[in-house]
């Protein structure tokens, strides 16, 4: 458990790994982004 201090956050995650036919991409990548403010 991470205690927040109030203010402006941005919390980012990327999830990579390799695509299932490689002659048409190397890797997947999803990603995701949530922003809050805790006052």
């Amino acid at each position: 458990m991470l205690a927040l201090k109030p203010g402006k956050w941005l919390l980012q995650t990327v999830h990579k790994m390799p695509f299932a036919d490689s002659k048409i991409c190397d890797d997947e990548t999803i990603a995701a982004t949530l922003a809050f403010e805790l006052k």
